[in-house]
């Protein structure tokens, strides 16, 4: 592949994201005053569990200030908690909380409400070219595993 045309992808997906995230998922009006950052710490946590603080920064691509700024406003609410770890404590492990959960859980539930309520703009010729397009992306983007 050519060195244009890699990079006519990556601005395609750079544009996309956020295109995506204002037009279908409508997440600000579930956010609750959270932003990106917040949904991002809870939902990798949601998915992954307990993670230290240094590999939470790396997944969600945040600086050590960054993830710190954005974990201490979800402990101050109760969603998280921070534990150091027993043989270096200079280790802090950061884990939702059972209230954390439970808000990830109803916020996953609104917001899948409200991407439902705009797809209902679509035509059902619409909806079936969305769903096999979305189901060739994920297939397409499970091969850059690992890098």
């Amino acid at each position: 592949m050519d060195d244009a045309k890699l990079g006519e992808v990556a601005d395609q997906l750079h544009m996309f994201l956020p295109f995506f995230y204002r037009k279908v998922m409508a997440w600000h009006k579930c956010s609750e005053g959270l932003n990106p950052g917040h949904y991002m710490i809870l939902g990798t946590l949601m998915t992954s569990g307990s993670l230290s603080m240094s590999d939470l920064g790396k997944r969600i691509c945040s600086s050590k200030p960054g993830t710190t700024f954005l974990t201490d406003r979800l402990i101050n609410e109760g969603m998280l908690e921070r534990k150091y770890d027993e043989k270096d404590r200079r280790i802090v492990y950061v884990s939702l909380t059972r209230a954390g959960k439970d808000f990830m859980k109803r916020h996953r539930e609104a917001e899948k409400e409200e991407t439902k309520k705009n797809l209902t703009k679509l035509s059902d010729e619409d909806i079936e070219g969305l769903c096999d397009s979305l189901d060739r992306i994920k297939e397409i983007i499970s091969k850059l595993d690992g890098v």
